[in-house]
C-alpha cells in the first residue's frame, strides 16, 4: 500500500477563519487505485472515532480529512488510521504539533491572549468609530501564534497508556466550560444591546452610522456563537 499522509495547519471557513489542523491522506502509485478502511481516532478517548470503509484513492489523488471536510477539529493526541483485518491498525499517522515552550510565544509572550485584541476578540477603530470583529485572531481572543486545539479535559496528548478519565465527570467538565462561554456571550450581548440602546436615545445611531451598524454586526456575531454553544450544550446533555 503506497500511501502517504501529512499534518499541516490551515485557516478552517467553517470556524470564521481560525487556525485549525488538517490531515491529507495521498495515493503516492503511478497506475494503482488504493481501497482501504480508515478510522480518525480521538487519542483522549472522549469522542467517537470516525471510521470510513472502503474509500477508493486513485493514482496521485489525496483526500482531506479535517473540520471542513469531516467535521473533526485535530487536537494534540488524535492520529489517523489504516485498518486491516478485524479493523487491527496497519498504519498510523499522529497529531502531534510543535508546541512554544511557557513564555516563548514571539506575539503573546505566554498569555495565550492576541495581542492585537488584546483576548477580547474585537477591535474599537476611535479614528473611523467602527467596531470590527479582531481579523488577527478572527473574532476568538486567541493568539494564533501559539494557538493549539485542545478539548475539554484533555491534557493535549494521548492517553492511550494511562487510565481513562471518568466519562460522568468529564461531561459534567465539558457541561460547566460551555456554560462559562455561554454566560460571558450573554454579557457581552447585554452590554452590546446598552451600548445600541444609548445611541438610539442619544440619536448617535444616525450621526455616527459607521459605528451604529458595527455595534449591530457585533451583537449578531456574539448572538451566532452563543447559538452555536447552546446547541453544542443541549447535544451533550443529551447524552447519556
Amino acid at each position: 500500500m503506497e500511501l502517504s499522509g501529512q499534518f499541516y495547519w490551515f485557516e478552517s471557513l467553517r470556524l470564521g477563519g481560525r487556525k485549525a489542523i488538517s490531515f491529507v491522506l495521498r495515493n503516492d502509485n503511478l497506475l494503482r487505485d488504493e481501497v482501504f478502511d480508515c478510522a480518525i481516532v480521538d487519542g483522549s478517548g472522549q469522542t467517537q472515532p470516525q471510521i470510513r470503509r472502503q474509500l477508493v484513492l486513485k493514482p496521485r489523488q489525496e483526500f482531506k480529512f479535517d473540520y471542513d471536510t469531516c467535521d473533526w477539529d485535530w487536537c494534540p493526541g488524535d492520529y489517523f488510521a489504516i485498518l486491516g483485518a478485524k479493523d487491527k491498525v496497519k498504519e498510523r499517522w499522529d497529531c502531534n504539533p510543535s508546541v512554544y515552550a511557557p513564555g516563548e510565544c514571539p506575539q503573546c509572550h505566554g498569555t495565550h491572549k492576541c495581542p492585537q485584541c488584546g483576548g477580547n476578540g474585537f477591535i474599537n477603530d476611535f479614528s473611523s468609530h467602527t467596531v470590527s470583529s479582531c481579523m488577527a485572531c478572527h473574532g476568538t481572543g486567541c493568539c494564533q501564534q501559539c494557538y493549539i486545539p485542545t478539548r475539554q479535559n484533555s491534557n493535549g496528548f494521548s492517553q492511550q497508556n494511562t487510565q481513562q478519565p471518568n466519562p460522568q465527570a468529564s461531561k459534567q467538565r465539558q457541561i460547566a466550560s460551555l456554560q462559562r462561554q455561554i454566560d460571558d456571550l450573554q454579557r457581552k450581548i447585554e452590554k452590546t444591546e446598552f451600548d445600541i440602546r444609548m445611541m438610539q436615545i442619544r440619536g448617535t445611531d444616525l450621526s455616527s452610522k459607521h459605528v451604529y451598524f458595527s455595534m449591530l454586526q457585533l451583537k449578531s456575531q456574539y448572538e451566532r456563537q452563543l447559538i452555536n454553544l447552546q446547541y453544542q450544550l443541549q447535544q451533550l446533555e443529551l447524552i447519556q
